[in-house]
């Protein structure tokens, strides 16, 4: 199997002549050369890539951003920098960020191919299991993606009955735990239909640097959970960080907010080459309940709708919009029935026989349905009695089975936390390090540390 490079310069004719060597005779395969390091980056994230080219002076994104973006995710992949005399001191800050190594320019051919080589031994002594790791990782990431991708569109746009939120949150490996709940809702003016004004490669580039920006300012910082409309652009921003939501009738915390959000519309004008709209921001109405948070997305939507053909608009209200509303679902409804029927001993016997599962499949991605149709029951009952008879709901039960062998294994030094993560039933490693935190009181890796100063 030959490894894949991309090399990436906005000067054409480099690509050209570095595109001319026999990379298929040291076992490599050239699969595509880009003009800055935001497409190559699109790529990356999209398919397995094991040797990157770049240099280092690129528009939109330069080769340093590009490093930086790479390392982070994909670690193993190997980097090679492009630079000239005059760029050297940019190579320290490569350095610095992991590259593999670098080559000044005007490049020599027998040093060029060399380097290859070098390369190439290395990554034949890493390819098993760098090869089973990167697919793994790259599969997890992209099937957790289009789960939580479809979930918020259900979320946003419909009232979902309590158990189908419950059993996404764990499907989809989220977190949606908050005192209130809010929408913001970010908008291009004047952009009705993408298909008009921009071709097919670029709109699907829009949409990896809005994803890439957002999830970098709003997820990874904690704000909450993010959902782009891929036909129109349209992102929706849903709100649970707790230092905000606890206390969100403060204005200096909605100062706070408003600060971050204008934030993140900052950093992605940085990319206005891209595309020439502005956009325009609105925070819906509050609500206590997840399961109205769709009312908070209309209520945004709804604001912005008078000031479609405005420039830059930043609209927001911070009234409750569910203090009224009865939050009892049909489910809930149908579960009653059952209060008066559920014998005591039976019910505990069904709720032992249901940790039994669990405690033996607590590795897999189990859901509620799995759990009662091992039981021969309803999910909605099982539900119900699982709650009647504990106090707890089933994925309480769940994760401190999860946490417990996680606890266990991070007491060897020889697992990695992402490994563990899987190990235990999680895809996504950050999803596993907030819920062992949130029931242990340590991250992972404080808790490793905890137990090795013990010891």
């Amino acid at each position: 199997m030959l490894f894949k490079l991309i090399i990436v310069d906005d000067e054409a004719l480099i690509c050209e002549g570095l595109s001319k060597f026999d990379y298929e005779s040291l076992g490599i395969q050239l699969v595509g050369c880009y003009e800055n390091g935001l497409t190559a980056y699109q790529y990356v994230m999209e398919n397995l890539v094991d040797i990157i080219v770049t240099d280092i002076r690129m528009p939109l994104m330069n080769g340093i951003e590009l490093i930086e973006c790479v390392k982070e995710k994909f670690p193993s992949i190997k980097t090679i920098v492009l630079t000239g005399y005059e760029d050297f001191g940019y190579v320290k800050k490569c350095l610095q960020n992991g590259i593999t190594d670098y080559l000044l320019k005007p490049l020599d051919s027998e040093e060029y191919i060399n380097l290859f080589k070098k390369i190439v031994a290395s990554l034949d002594i890493e390819k098993k299991v760098r090869l089973e790791k990167a697919t793994l990782l790259q599969k997890s990431y992209q099937s957790v993606s289009l789960l939580r991708k479809y979930f918020f569109r259900q979320l946003i746009s419909h009232t979902l009955p309590s158990n189908d939120i419950e059993e996404s949150c764990l499907t989809c490996e989220l977190l949606l735990e908050s005192t209130y709940y809010s929408v913001c809702y970010f908008k291009f003016d004047s952009h009705n239909n993408k298909k008009v004004e921009y071709s097919k490669k670029d709109w699907d580039l829009i949409l990896f640097m809005l994803n890439n920006i957002i999830t970098e300012l709003w997820d990874d910082k904690e704000y909450g959970y993010h959902y782009i409309d891929s036909d129109n652009g349209d992102c929706f921003l849903v709100i649970l960080d707790k230092n905000i939501m606890n206390n969100i009738f403060s204005q200096e915390v909605q100062q706070v907010l408003l600060d971050n959000l204008k934030y993140i519309r900052s950093k992605l004008y940085h990319f206005r080459g891209l595309f020439k709209k502005t956009i325009s921001i609105a925070i819906g109405g509050i609500v206590r309940n997840i399961q109205n948070i769709n009312l908070s997305a209309e209520w945004a939507q709804a604001m912005l709708k008078p000031c479609l053909n405005s420039n830059e608009t930043f609209l927001f209200d911070f009234k409750e919009l569910d203090i009224d509303v009865n939050n009892y679902t049909e489910n809930d409804n149908v579960i009653e029935t059952f209060q008066y029927t559920v014998k005591a001993e039976s019910g505990k016997r069904l709720i032992n026989e249901a940790k039994k599962f669990i405690q033996q499949n607590y590795t897999k991605a189990i859901t509620l349905s799995d759990v009662a149709n091992y039981l021969q029951i309803s999910p909605s009952y099982l539900s119900f009695l699982y709650k009647e008879v504990t106090g707890e709901n089933y994925i309480h039960f769940l994760t401190l089975c999860r946490m417990e062998q996680a606890k266990f294994l991070l007491q060897d030094v020889k697992y990695k936390v992402y490994e563990i993560s899987s190990m235990v039933g999680y895809e996504t490693p950050r999803y596993f390090s907030e819920l062992f935190k949130k029931f242990i009181g340590k991250s992972p890796l404080e808790y490793r540390n905890s137990f090795i100063d013990v010891v």
